[in-house]
């Protein structure tokens, strides 16, 4: 038994040293589960997950984080009237999204100038779901045109 207690007092400041690592790592750990639990990792209903923007009049609700084919939403809701409403992504964004389904059927899906566009009858207002799958991880650029009007969103996809 003193031979346990000697090497204990022999390796003391090595021991100290192990302290500080553990309570680094503490301190990351509970940074990590603090940042789950804010929906960083691709839960759709957390905090910092869900992001509401408005363009061109029409409010977007989309995920800024999401995981690799873990299917995620996006939403346009068209509060006013209109004959045709136009949605419209990057190309290079539509590369890297699989849109899997759109709800409701668009009219037409047309390529303009290196964008998908969807056309929608607005006249009864309404909302526009497109269901999207990821391919590949990593910062996502998303230039979302709605009516012609154009805004950049930026979203992120997780192992």
């Amino acid at each position: 038994m003193e031979e346990d207690i000697s090497s204990i007092e022999d390796d003391f400041g090595f021991q100290k040293k192990e302290w500080v690592i553990e309570r680094i790592f503490w301190v990351l750990m509970a940074l990590f589960l603090t940042l789950g639990l804010l929906g960083t990792f691709g839960d759709s209903e957390a905090l910092l997950n869900h992001k509401t923007t408005q363009i061109n009049g029409a409010v977007v609700q989309y995920d800024r984080f999401s995981r690799v084919e873990k299917r995620f939403m996006l939403r346009v809701s068209f509060p006013e009237k209109s004959d045709n409403c136009t949605i419209g992504f990057n190309d290079d964004y539509v590369q890297q999204i699989q849109i899997t389904q759109v709800i409701p059927e668009p009219e037409k899906v047309s390529l303009e100038n290196g964008k998908v566009i969807y056309h929608f009858d607005c006249r009864y207002r309404g909302t526009v779901t497109f269901f999207k799958d990821p391919l590949k991880m990593g910062k996502q650029k998303l230039l979302l045109n709605i009516n012609g009007k154009e805004k950049q969103l930026t979203q992120y996809i997780y192992f």
